[in-house]
Protein backbone atom coordinates (compact mmCIF):
# COMPACT_ATOMS: atom_id res chain seq x y z
CA UNK A 1 0.00 0.00 0.00
CA UNK A 2 1.99 3.21 -0.93
CA UNK A 3 2.95 5.32 1.48
CA UNK A 4 0.14 8.62 2.34
CA UNK A 5 3.58 10.76 2.09
CA UNK A 6 4.11 9.62 -1.11
CA UNK A 7 0.55 10.44 -2.09
CA UNK A 8 0.53 13.53 -0.91
CA UNK A 9 3.60 14.06 -2.63
CA UNK A 10 2.17 12.85 -6.14
CA UNK A 11 -1.20 15.25 -5.72
CA UNK A 12 1.22 18.04 -4.73
CA UNK A 13 3.03 17.57 -7.90
CA UNK A 14 -0.37 17.14 -10.05
CA UNK A 15 -1.66 20.27 -8.64
CA UNK A 16 1.82 22.07 -9.23
CA UNK A 17 1.63 21.03 -12.84
CA UNK A 18 -2.00 22.07 -13.41
CA UNK A 19 -1.24 25.70 -11.87
CA UNK A 20 1.96 25.70 -14.09
CA UNK A 21 -0.05 25.25 -16.97
CA UNK A 22 -3.00 27.43 -16.41
CA UNK A 23 -0.30 30.42 -15.49
CA UNK A 24 1.53 29.62 -18.93
CA UNK A 25 -1.41 29.76 -20.81
CA UNK A 26 -2.80 32.92 -19.26
CA UNK A 27 0.86 34.43 -19.59
CA UNK A 28 0.96 33.57 -23.56
CA UNK A 29 -2.42 35.01 -23.71
CA UNK A 30 -2.04 38.45 -22.29
CA UNK A 31 0.71 38.70 -24.12
CA UNK A 32 -0.94 38.59 -27.25
CA UNK A 33 -3.64 41.20 -25.98
CA UNK A 34 -3.86 44.87 -26.74
CA UNK A 35 -4.76 47.63 -24.00
CA UNK A 36 -8.23 48.01 -26.50
CA UNK A 37 -9.03 44.41 -26.21
CA UNK A 38 -8.91 44.53 -22.28
CA UNK A 39 -10.54 48.05 -22.09
CA UNK A 40 -13.60 46.39 -24.31
CA UNK A 41 -13.85 43.01 -22.94
CA UNK A 42 -14.79 42.66 -18.77
CA UNK A 43 -13.54 39.60 -18.21
CA UNK A 44 -10.18 40.25 -19.65
CA UNK A 45 -10.45 42.97 -16.75
CA UNK A 46 -10.28 40.39 -14.45
CA UNK A 47 -7.55 38.65 -16.47
CA UNK A 48 -5.79 36.79 -13.35
CA UNK A 49 -8.95 35.35 -11.86
CA UNK A 50 -10.02 33.30 -15.04
CA UNK A 51 -6.53 31.04 -14.77
CA UNK A 52 -8.65 27.98 -12.97
CA UNK A 53 -10.63 27.99 -16.40
CA UNK A 54 -7.57 28.45 -19.05
CA UNK A 55 -6.30 25.46 -16.88
CA UNK A 56 -8.94 23.01 -17.49
CA UNK A 57 -9.28 24.14 -21.15
CA UNK A 58 -5.37 23.83 -21.50
CA UNK A 59 -5.36 20.29 -20.05
CA UNK A 60 -7.84 19.30 -22.83
CA UNK A 61 -6.74 21.46 -25.73
CA UNK A 62 -5.32 18.44 -27.68
CA UNK A 63 -9.66 18.27 -28.62
CA UNK A 64 -10.54 21.64 -28.72
CA UNK A 65 -9.89 22.52 -32.62
CA UNK A 66 -12.92 24.94 -33.42
CA UNK A 67 -13.26 28.03 -31.40
CA UNK A 68 -16.97 30.37 -32.12
CA UNK A 69 -16.90 33.61 -29.96
CA UNK A 70 -20.18 35.15 -30.21
CA UNK A 71 -19.94 38.76 -29.73
CA UNK A 72 -16.05 38.44 -30.36
CA UNK A 73 -15.15 42.51 -30.67
CA UNK A 74 -12.12 42.87 -32.04
CA UNK A 75 -11.30 38.94 -31.43
CA UNK A 76 -8.13 39.56 -29.03
CA UNK A 77 -9.22 36.81 -26.60
CA UNK A 78 -10.57 33.99 -28.93
CA UNK A 79 -7.22 34.65 -31.24
CA UNK A 80 -5.05 34.30 -28.80
CA UNK A 81 -6.60 30.99 -27.66
CA UNK A 82 -6.79 29.48 -30.81
CA UNK A 83 -2.67 30.83 -31.52
CA UNK A 84 -2.25 29.00 -27.81
CA UNK A 85 -4.41 26.24 -28.46
CA UNK A 86 -3.34 25.70 -32.03
CA UNK A 87 -6.90 25.62 -33.06
CA UNK A 88 -7.53 24.56 -36.46
CA UNK A 89 -10.22 27.24 -37.13
CA UNK A 90 -11.62 30.36 -35.09
CA UNK A 91 -14.65 31.59 -35.43
CA UNK A 92 -16.14 35.27 -34.23
CA UNK A 93 -19.89 37.01 -34.91
CA UNK A 94 -20.27 40.48 -34.01
CA UNK A 95 -22.58 42.87 -35.22
CA UNK A 96 -20.02 45.49 -35.42
CA UNK A 97 -18.47 46.05 -38.85
CA UNK A 98 -15.30 47.64 -37.67
CA UNK A 99 -14.30 45.34 -34.62
CA UNK A 100 -15.21 42.40 -37.25
CA UNK A 101 -12.35 43.66 -39.28
CA UNK A 102 -9.79 43.97 -36.74
CA UNK A 103 -10.90 40.34 -35.91
CA UNK A 104 -10.97 39.24 -39.47
CA UNK A 105 -7.18 40.85 -39.51
CA UNK A 106 -6.29 38.68 -36.52
CA UNK A 107 -6.89 35.51 -38.41
CA UNK A 108 -10.87 34.57 -37.52
CA UNK A 109 -13.12 34.21 -39.62
CA UNK A 110 -16.38 36.31 -39.29
CA UNK A 111 -20.16 36.87 -39.21
CA UNK A 112 -22.20 38.88 -39.14
CA UNK A 113 -25.67 37.68 -37.29
CA UNK A 114 -28.10 38.09 -34.82
CA UNK A 115 -27.67 35.57 -32.60
CA UNK A 116 -30.56 35.93 -30.60
CA UNK A 117 -32.82 34.89 -33.54
CA UNK A 118 -30.68 33.48 -36.02
CA UNK A 119 -29.28 29.71 -36.91
CA UNK A 120 -25.18 29.60 -36.07
CA UNK A 121 -23.49 28.97 -39.40
CA UNK A 122 -22.33 25.41 -37.88
CA UNK A 123 -23.58 21.83 -38.58
CA UNK A 124 -24.35 19.53 -35.49
CA UNK A 125 -21.34 18.68 -32.99
CA UNK A 126 -19.22 20.73 -35.00
CA UNK A 127 -17.65 23.35 -32.27
CA UNK A 128 -15.34 22.42 -29.51
CA UNK A 129 -14.93 25.41 -27.78
CA UNK A 130 -18.07 28.52 -27.64
CA UNK A 131 -16.98 31.90 -25.93
CA UNK A 132 -19.41 34.50 -24.86
CA UNK A 133 -18.41 37.03 -22.70
CA UNK A 134 -20.65 40.66 -22.44
CA UNK A 135 -24.02 39.84 -24.84
CA UNK A 136 -25.98 37.32 -23.60
CA UNK A 137 -27.03 40.71 -21.55
CA UNK A 138 -28.13 42.81 -24.43
CA UNK A 139 -31.00 39.81 -25.68
CA UNK A 140 -34.75 39.58 -24.54
CA UNK A 141 -34.62 36.34 -24.07
CA UNK A 142 -31.76 33.42 -24.03
CA UNK A 143 -33.54 30.47 -25.58
CA UNK A 144 -32.65 30.15 -28.87
CA UNK A 145 -28.99 31.53 -28.06
CA UNK A 146 -28.51 28.70 -25.86
CA UNK A 147 -30.34 26.05 -27.98
CA UNK A 148 -28.04 26.97 -30.77
CA UNK A 149 -24.84 26.55 -28.34
CA UNK A 150 -25.91 23.13 -27.50
CA UNK A 151 -26.66 22.09 -31.07
CA UNK A 152 -23.09 22.81 -32.52
CA UNK A 153 -21.31 22.13 -29.67
CA UNK A 154 -19.74 18.15 -29.92
CA UNK A 155 -20.77 16.39 -26.88
CA UNK A 156 -18.18 17.31 -23.72
CA UNK A 157 -17.47 20.59 -25.85
CA UNK A 158 -17.14 23.55 -23.83
CA UNK A 159 -18.86 26.71 -22.87
CA UNK A 160 -17.57 29.50 -21.56
CA UNK A 161 -19.92 32.83 -20.72
CA UNK A 162 -19.75 36.14 -18.89
CA UNK A 163 -22.49 37.93 -17.95
CA UNK A 164 -23.28 41.14 -15.55
CA UNK A 165 -24.43 39.69 -12.00
CA UNK A 166 -28.02 41.13 -11.76
CA UNK A 167 -27.85 40.00 -8.05
CA UNK A 168 -24.38 41.86 -7.61
CA UNK A 169 -23.50 44.37 -4.40
CA UNK A 170 -23.95 47.50 -6.77
CA UNK A 171 -27.56 45.82 -7.86
CA UNK A 172 -28.71 45.37 -4.76
CA UNK A 173 -27.49 48.44 -3.63
CA UNK A 174 -29.16 50.23 -6.55
CA UNK A 175 -33.12 48.58 -5.28
CA UNK A 176 -32.37 49.04 -1.46
CA UNK A 177 -31.50 52.54 -2.17
CA UNK A 178 -34.83 52.70 -4.60
CA UNK A 179 -32.50 53.08 -7.55
CA UNK A 180 -32.28 51.20 -11.44
CA UNK A 181 -30.39 48.15 -11.48
CA UNK A 182 -27.60 49.40 -14.18
CA UNK A 183 -28.19 46.19 -15.92
CA UNK A 184 -32.07 46.18 -16.39
CA UNK A 185 -32.39 49.19 -19.05
CA UNK A 186 -35.66 50.26 -19.40
CA UNK A 187 -35.50 52.73 -22.50
CA UNK A 188 -32.69 53.24 -25.11
CA UNK A 189 -32.80 56.99 -24.49
CA UNK A 190 -31.32 57.67 -21.40
CA UNK A 191 -29.91 55.75 -18.31
CA UNK A 192 -32.91 56.24 -15.80
CA UNK A 193 -32.98 56.24 -12.16
CA UNK A 194 -29.22 54.81 -12.05
CA UNK A 195 -26.64 55.12 -8.98
CA UNK A 196 -24.82 58.15 -9.10
CA UNK A 197 -21.59 56.65 -8.81
CA UNK A 198 -21.81 55.92 -12.66
CA UNK A 199 -19.60 57.89 -14.96
CA UNK A 200 -20.92 56.50 -18.27
CA UNK A 201 -24.28 58.45 -18.62
CA UNK A 202 -25.15 56.78 -21.77
CA UNK A 203 -27.32 53.63 -22.29
CA UNK A 204 -25.17 50.18 -22.53
CA UNK A 205 -28.29 47.82 -24.31
CA UNK A 206 -28.08 45.67 -20.96
CA UNK A 207 -31.77 44.29 -21.13
CA UNK A 208 -32.17 40.83 -19.35
CA UNK A 209 -28.86 40.56 -16.99
CA UNK A 210 -29.31 37.42 -14.98
CA UNK A 211 -28.40 36.89 -11.23
CA UNK A 212 -25.87 34.14 -10.76
CA UNK A 213 -28.48 31.71 -9.55
CA UNK A 214 -30.52 31.98 -12.45
CA UNK A 215 -27.91 31.68 -14.38
CA UNK A 216 -27.06 28.20 -13.29
CA UNK A 217 -30.14 26.77 -13.35
CA UNK A 218 -30.87 27.59 -17.12
CA UNK A 219 -27.40 26.50 -18.51
CA UNK A 220 -28.55 22.96 -16.10
CA UNK A 221 -32.03 23.48 -17.68
CA UNK A 222 -30.08 23.05 -21.06
CA UNK A 223 -28.05 20.45 -19.42
CA UNK A 224 -25.20 22.13 -19.43
CA UNK A 225 -22.96 21.12 -16.58
CA UNK A 226 -21.52 23.38 -14.57
CA UNK A 227 -17.52 23.23 -14.24
CA UNK A 228 -16.44 26.40 -12.62
CA UNK A 229 -17.22 29.29 -11.73
CA UNK A 230 -15.36 33.37 -11.58
CA UNK A 231 -16.52 36.04 -9.88
CA UNK A 232 -15.54 38.94 -11.92
CA UNK A 233 -14.47 42.55 -10.89
CA UNK A 234 -14.05 44.81 -13.93
CA UNK A 235 -14.03 49.03 -14.18
CA UNK A 236 -12.52 49.25 -10.61
CA UNK A 237 -12.82 53.16 -11.31
CA UNK A 238 -12.78 53.93 -7.55
CA UNK A 239 -11.25 53.33 -4.66
CA UNK A 240 -14.79 52.44 -3.07
CA UNK A 241 -15.78 50.15 -5.82
CA UNK A 242 -12.02 48.26 -5.44
CA UNK A 243 -12.65 48.08 -1.63
CA UNK A 244 -16.24 46.75 -1.75
CA UNK A 245 -14.83 44.38 -4.11
CA UNK A 246 -12.28 43.11 -2.06
CA UNK A 247 -14.89 41.95 0.27
CA UNK A 248 -17.95 41.20 -1.55
CA UNK A 249 -16.25 40.65 -4.97
CA UNK A 250 -15.01 37.14 -3.80
CA UNK A 251 -18.71 35.26 -4.00
CA UNK A 252 -19.92 34.35 -7.34
CA UNK A 253 -23.97 35.79 -5.25
CA UNK A 254 -22.29 39.38 -4.80
CA UNK A 255 -19.35 39.64 -7.53
CA UNK A 256 -20.52 42.47 -10.03
CA UNK A 257 -19.93 39.90 -13.14
CA UNK A 258 -18.73 36.00 -13.56
CA UNK A 259 -17.81 34.15 -15.78
CA UNK A 260 -19.07 30.30 -15.93
CA UNK A 261 -17.54 27.45 -17.49
CA UNK A 262 -19.38 24.63 -18.66
CA UNK A 263 -19.47 21.36 -20.74
CA UNK A 264 -22.58 19.70 -22.56
CA UNK A 265 -23.65 16.35 -22.46
CA UNK A 266 -26.46 14.85 -24.57
CA UNK A 267 -29.39 16.90 -24.73
CA UNK A 268 -33.12 16.89 -25.30
CA UNK A 269 -33.43 18.71 -28.39
CA UNK A 270 -37.50 19.24 -28.75
CA UNK A 271 -36.63 22.06 -25.83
Amino acid sequence: MPCPMFILLGLKSIVGQMSHSGSSTLSLISNQLSPKDIKYNSVLQSLEKIEGPLTRLSLNQDRIDTILDLGCGFGGFAAALGNVFDAERTVGIDKNEERRSVAEGRGLQTYNLDIENEQLPFKDNSVDLVLSFGLFEHFTCYDHALKEISRVLREDGWFWIGVPNLSGWTNRLALLFGYQPRNIEITSSYPVGILPMYDYQKPIGHVHAPTYRALVELLQYYEFSIEITTPLSPYQNSFVTRTIDAVLGRSPSFSRRVAVLCQTHPTDKSR
